[in-house]
């Protein structure tokens, strides 16, 4: 019973942080970054480290793959890192 309620839900239960950047970053709603929309102190930088690839063009799996490499400045302005799920450090 339990498992079907759960396969019913909307939403996951926890929430993906590299999806939750590209939706706030994909101003276009492409479903991937261009060095446009990328908020880095460096962009040509971070497409380079990111942009597996090399499409110009950083999809879910490449910024999920780097999630850790990205600074994460929140509305009060401090500086954090994201975070995989279970890491530790920084």
């Amino acid at each position: 019973m339990i498992l079907l309620l759960l396969a019913c839900s909307p939403e996951p239960a926890f929430a993906d942080p590299a999806q939750d950047v590209l939706d706030q970053l994909d101003t276009d709603g492409s479903g991937a970054l261009t060095l446009e929309e990328l908020r880095a102190p460096n962009p040509w930088r971070m497409m380079k480290i990111l942009d597996k690839d090399a499409n110009s063009r950083i999809d879910l799996d490449e910024l999920r793959a780097d999630l850790d490499r990205w600074p994460v400045i929140t509305g009060a302005g401090m500086n954090h890192r994201a975070h995989k799920a279970g890491k530790q450090g920084g």
